[in-house]
């Protein structure tokens, strides 16, 4: 060899070009992929960037609509927030309203309240339990005025409590008559109702002054009737503000 030119060991890979190429005044040798690999190669890439850059669309939408669309709907649709403050559209199945005591509420008793404005509101009086047996017992059940005398003179001098649910559901949910039934063991009577657009109330648009309107008429009924006993408001969730403000006007009015 005279040193312009070296010896070269071919090593074929699959039928790949392996002929001696000559780059500047050297032999060198070169194996080539066959063409059908140099292009799945570049439609593998070319799938790859498509869906990359069709993550990135779709993740780029759903921000822009959770955080700009939303709010923007939100902002100008008084019934979108009615609807996610007060959740009335979550309901209770086969609740049955006339008849607290199919959900062990033993002598309890269903009443309707109207508003000033004229509002139906579907109503629950429970018993101490001290009362309970009483009112299975006695035979002036079936008799209705003779029923709401008798349960009235036991909340004249009774502990009352007014319960104000929060958002979504009724007064027959599972959790909020277990409350009941802890106060009844603890001799308090409750008094559990439902504001208009819930239940078996009235189903009428709904929104602060409503509920508050709606509270305000069942704590007058109460107050009319507890003369000598003890009267407690009780808010649970959205339920508290409603008391709270409640309250607040009733305060005003002295």
């Amino acid at each position: 060899m005279d040193g312009l030119t070296e010896a070269l060991v071919h090593r074929p890979i699959l039928g790949g070009d392996t002929r001696p190429k000559r780059r500047g005044h050297r032999f060198f040798s070169a194996t080539y992929l066959p063409h059908h690999r140099t292009m799945n190669i570049f439609f593998k890439r070319r799938f790859v960037r498509r869906i990359c850059l069709g993550t990135f669309i779709f993740a780029l939408l759903c921000f822009f609509f959770i955080f700009v669309v939303v709010p923007l709907i939100f902002r100008y649709s008084y019934d979108m927030q009615r609807g996610l403050l007060f959740l009335n559209f979550v309901k209770v199945h086969n609740a049955d309203y006339n008849k607290p005591t199919s959900a062990g509420l033993i002598g309890a008793r269903s009443l309707n309240i109207t508003t000033k404005d004229g509002v139906r509101l579907g109503v629950w009086h429970t018993l101490p339990v001290k009362h309970q047996l009483e009112a299975l017992a006695a035979t002036w059940l079936t008799d209705r005025a003779a029923r709401d005398q008798r349960y009235d003179s036991w909340m004249e001098t009774g502990v009352t409590v007014v319960y104000c649910h929060g958002n979504a559901g009724d007064r027959t949910s599972d959790h909020r008559i277990k409350l009941y039934q802890i106060l009844n063991q603890l001799n308090y009577h409750v008094i559990a109702f439902d504001y208009r657009g819930y239940a078996d109330s009235d189903n009428l648009p709904i929104d602060e002054q409503a509920v508050v309107e709606d509270t305000r008429a069942i704590l007058t009924w109460v107050r009319e009737r507890v003369t000598k006993g003890h009267i407690f408001v009780w808010g649970h969730s959205l339920g508290t503000a409603i008391a709270a403000h409640t309250l607040a006007v009733l305060e005003g009015e002295g």
